[in-house]
Order: C-alpha cells, then structure tokens, then sequence
C-alpha cells in the first residue's frame, strides 16, 4: 500500500514538473520546448501554406479581371474606332458630293453663259439690268429709300424685262438649234469635203464636246482624215462609217455602234470604247493606245497590226477577230473572250491573261513571254509552235494547246 502511493506520488511531481518546464519555455522564448511538446510549427506552416494558396488565386482571379476589363476596352476603342471612321467616310462623301454637284452647276452655268454670250446684245443688257431693278424693289435692305413710283413700278419692271428677255430671245435660240441639227446632219453626209466643214463649224461653237452628238444618226457618214479629238459621240449610230486616218484621241464612244466601220490607220489613243458595238469593224493599224474596250463586242473584227498596248479589254469579245501582229504588251485581257481568235505574231508580253479564253486560238510565233496570270486562262486546243514564246515557267501543252509544224515568219 505504502509502495502504491509512492508510485502515484511519483507520477504526480513528474506531471507537475513537465507542466512547469513547458510554462518555462513559454515565459523563457524557448520555442524549440513548444515545438517538442505541442507542434505548433506544423499547424504555423499549414496555416501559411493555406494563406499562399488563397492569396495565388485572388492574384490570379484579378489578373483575369483586369484582363477581361482590358479586352473590354479594346473592343469598345476598336469599335468607336470603326464608328469615327465610318461616319467620316460618309461625311467625306456627302461632302464629295456636294462639291461635285456644285461644280457641276456651275459649269452649266458658265456653259449656258458661253453659249448665250455671243448673242447678248444691247437690248438684253438693258432689259437684265430693268429685270434686276424690279427684283431689287422687293428685297429689304439694300435700297435705303425707295420712293413710292418705284413700289408701283417694281413689278412692271420685272415683266418688261422679262419679256424682252425672252421675246429677244426665243428666235435666237431656236435659230441656234436649227443650224446645230443642219450642221450634224452635214457631219453624217457620205460627202467628205460636205462632213469636214460641218465637224469644223461643230468644234468651233463648242458643240462637238457638249454632249450635242450624242445617240446621233452618222450611219455611212465619211468621216475620213476628220479630226474628233475629245468629242462625245457615246451611243452615236456610226454603223459602216468611214473613219479611216481619222483622229479620234480621247473621244468617247461609249455605247457607239461601229458594225462594219472602216477605221484603218484612225488614231483612237485613250479613247473610251466601252460597250461599244464592233462586229467586222476594220481596225487595221488603228491606234489604241491605251483605249478602253471594256465590255466591247468585236467579233470577227480586223485588227491586224493594231496598237492596243495598255488598253483595257476586260470581258472585251474576240471571238473569230484578226489580230495578226497586233500590240497587245501590258494590256489587261482579264476575262476576255478570244476563242478561235487569230493571233499571230502577236505580242503579248506582259499582258494580263487572267481569266481570258484563248480556246482555239492561233498562237503561232505568238509572244506571251512575261504575260500574267497564264494559269488562270484556257489554252485547249489553242496551236502554236516552235516560234511561239510561251509564259516564263508554263507548259502550253499540258493547258491542253496543240503544238503544230507549220512554219510561221519571224517577228520583224
């Protein structure tokens, strides 16, 4: 009994003994006795272990956040971006507009004013300057008195005027159109000499370049050696007209029907033959340097030994058309329709062949050297042979051509 509670007496200092070391360590900073007896580090380094995670993913959703924001905000600048863009672009367009339509009318009125202005006499100076004072009487402000004869005047004025304006007029003008349509009813006689003095009094009163010609009938007019330069003739109706060495430099003939047309040796440089009607047209050694042929029709045309360098002949038809030796070189023949086309000798260099049909076609000591876009044009059952100078890395054969024997001359 005595030996139990000595046993327990014992236990008990030991019990109070830890329990007063581990105060000690507490009181003393011996963190190393906490350590040893409660753990606490591992809890510390769990707790910091905790507190990096949490802080990592609150760094990463901001992160995000601002990202989102920012991308916000880029599209929200590139689409007020756009907005500012496009609505300066329309304003500079009404803007163009308006310019245009300005200029427009004043050139109509500086055109009428040129017309009206050899025939403005005497009498019409003083009945504009009677029409403005009737006009002034009713406009407040710039008379500073006006007497009372004048207040019952002002309208009579106007009428006078007026009337004498037009009454003085009115003869004039119908005379001036009478002589406009006898002189381009001359222009269309199958006379030469009888055509030429017409188309000479037409440029010399302005009518060959104000639109007076156009849709006009010239059907077998005799036109030759006539000098057109820039005259408008768009639609005109020139079918089998004689247009040989005539000059027809910057001319627009939009729309014209040349069928059958002799225009041999005409010089039709820069000229604008869009949609223009030239079914067995003779253009022989004509020059179209740089003429607009778009669209044009000119099936079984002649063109042999024709300049077209630079010319535009998009969607331009040539089928069955002669264009022996003719100068085609940086012509645009995109979507041109060339099939059974004679093309001889001709020089295509660096022409565009994009989308052209060239099926059937003669190409016999033809230059396509330098030509663009040849894949993308038909060569089935096109010839040509060994004087050929096909496009720089491009197998006429395998585009379906037909290699032939026969012997063509040599380019001069």
């Amino acid at each position: 009994m005595d030996s139990e509670y000595s046993d327990i007496q014992f236990q008990i200092s030991l019990t109070i003994m830890g329990r007063t070391s581990l105060a000690r360590g507490w009181i003393r900073g011996d963190f190393r006795a906490m350590i040893l007896s409660g753990g606490i580090m591992g809890k510390i380094n769990k707790i910091l272990e905790h507190l990096k995670v949490w802080l990592n993913s609150w760094i990463k959703s901001f992160e995000l956040l601002l990202k989102g924001w920012s991308n916000k905000l880029n599209n929200l600048f590139l689409r007020l971006r756009l907005q500012l863009k496009t609505w300066l672009k329309n304003l500079f367009e009404r803007l163009k507009d308006r310019r245009n339509h300005l200029l427009s009318s004043l050139r109509s009125l500086s055109k009428m004013w040129s017309n009206s202005r050899p025939h403005f006499g005497v009498d019409d100076w003083v009945a504009l300057i009677v029409l403005v004072a009737g006009v002034l009487g009713y406009v407040d402000g710039l008379i500073p008195y006006k007497p009372d004869w004048y207040i019952d005047l002002r309208s009579e004025l106007i009428g006078i005027g007026a009337s004498v304006l037009i009454i003085a007029n009115a003869g004039e003008y119908i005379s001036i159109g009478q002589e406009k349509k006898r002189l381009i009813l001359r222009m269309g006689s199958p006379n030469n000499a009888f055509a030429i003095e017409a188309i000479r009094q037409l440029r010399s009163r302005g009518w060959l370049l104000d639109g007076s010609l156009i849709g006009m009938d010239l059907r077998d007019a005799d036109l030759r050696d006539a000098v057109l330069s820039n005259a408008i003739l768009s639609d005109a109706n020139l079918y089998d007209a004689i247009l040989d060495g005539a000059i027809l430099h910057n001319a627009d003939l939009d729309g014209a029907d040349l069928r059958y047309a002799k225009l041999r040796n005409t010089d039709l440089s820069y000229a604008d033959l869009s949609d223009a009607i030239m079914f067995k047209a003779i253009l022989q050694k004509a020059d179209l340097d740089g003429a607009n042929l778009s669209d044009a029709k000119l099936r079984a045309a002649n063109l042999s030994k024709a300049i077209l360098a630079n010319a535009k002949l998009h969607r331009t038809e040539l089928v069955n058309a002669t264009l022996v030796a003719v100068d085609l070189r940086e012509a645009d023949l995109s979507d041109a329709e060339m099939t059974s086309a004679n093309l001889m000798r001709a020089d295509m260099r660096g022409a565009d062949l994009n989308g052209a049909d060239l099926r059937r076609a003669d190409l016999r000591g033809t230059r396509l050297i330098y030509s663009k876009n040849p894949y993308n044009a038909k060569f089935r059952n096109a010839k040509y042979d060994l004087n050929t100078e096909p496009p720089l890395d491009f197998d006429l054969e395998a585009a379906g051509a037909i290699l032939v024997e026969e012997f063509t001359p040599p380019h001069d």
